[in-house]
């Protein structure tokens, strides 16, 4: 633990905006049927290409639009709501949202994955299937029944992490996820303590983490990772690299400095970014936290966790490598 935990002020954007954040909208729907959703590229058009029911938003000035296949229409109105609830907390925490709409698009079932294009969030069909009807016609899996929660608050965090914020390199990229899974942490931590009206409540931020560790569906073991720095070139070991060692590594730093400081690291790499034209590099956070807390050397945790693969301190295989026991994280 770094001593003398420090509580700086967090920035968190326009005040107004963060408050009451799960609370009630006014907003404007509008029904249209059999449209299609512009795509941005040819083979995007094949992911989502078809005949649509849409239902419109009109939150202030931002437009949520939600496509879905005819028949999936059930939860539809259920997704803006949600998506209007994640634009809110992530503008309070890392800055207006950065485009004038956000469109939703159902692709076909079992795509098994989700993207999110600027302004567009695509998800795996299953996404869109309540967990009942999950589990009576599609005979889901825990994984499946759980997709809902693993894709909306990931996607469209994207829109900060990987457009707002982009990346100088490749090897910059890791970052656009780990933010992106870090921020769906942080939104449910946050769901689920306004649900249970417990201040100190972190159940849902745990749940999340559960899913990080080396049990988790991308659980992180020192075998199945490699250095974040080295992106897409680590091949198989990319998936738990990202999704996995990265955001613990990021509450490695919660553990140790406080979440705000995480929060306040998170808000200034938006800000840095906006003033470089939306590209940020991997030593940028090391200028960031320095900022933040002065007296952090954050330049080991670096070579250690992120231009390295050394196991992190939950890792069981931690106690056991050779020259880490000196290391303060």
């Amino acid at each position: 633990m770094f001593p003398g935990r420090p509580t700086p002020e967090v920035p968190t954007g326009d005040q107004n905006r963060g408050a009451h954040i799960f609370g009630a909208v006014e907003y404007e729907v509008r029904i249209r049927r059999s449209v299609r959703p512009v795509s941005p590229s040819v083979e995007e058009e094949r992911s989502v290409a078809g005949t649509f029911d849409a239902l419109e938003k009109l939150l202030r000035d931002d437009l949520i639009r939600i496509y879905v296949h005819p028949g999936f229409e059930k939860d539809a109105q259920s997704f803006i709501d949600e998506a209007a609830a994640v634009i809110r907390f992530y503008e309070a925490r890392f800055g207006k949202y950065p485009f004038q709409e956000l469109d939703i698009a159902q692709m076909p079932i079992g795509t098994g994955y989700a993207q999110a294009p600027a302004g567009l969030v695509q998800m795996d069909g299953y996404t869109y299937v309540s967990k009942t009807d999950l589990v009576n016609l599609y005979n889901a899996n825990d994984r499946t029944l759980d997709i809902r929660d693993n894709f909306v608050p990931h996607e469209i965090a994207h829109e900060w992490w990987g457009h707002k914020a982009g990346w100088g390199s490749s090897r910059d990229q890791w970052i656009s996820e780990t933010f992106a899974e870090y921020s769906a942490a942080l939104f449910i931590e946050e769901r689920e303590r306004q649900k249970s009206g417990k201040e100190g409540d972190i159940s849902g931020y745990e749940d999340r983490k559960d899913r990080w560790g080396a049990n988790g569906r991308l659980g992180h073991t020192f075998k199945r990772t490699g250095p974040l720095w080295v992106g897409n070139r680590v091949g198989d070991r990319r998936t738990a690299s990202i999704y996995a060692r990265g955001p613990l590594v990021l509450d490695m730093l919660r553990q140790n400095l406080g979440k705000e400081v995480v929060l306040k690291m998170m808000y200034l790499w938006c800000e840095l970014a906006a003033k470089n034209e939306g590209r940020v590099v991997t030593e940028d956070l090391e200028l960031i936290l320095k900022k933040i807390v002065p007296a952090f050397d954050f330049a080991e945790c670096m070579r250690l966790y992120i231009k390295g693969n050394a196991p992190l301190p939950s890792d069981p295989k931690a106690s056991k490598a050779a020259g880490l026991g000196q290391s303060k994280f």
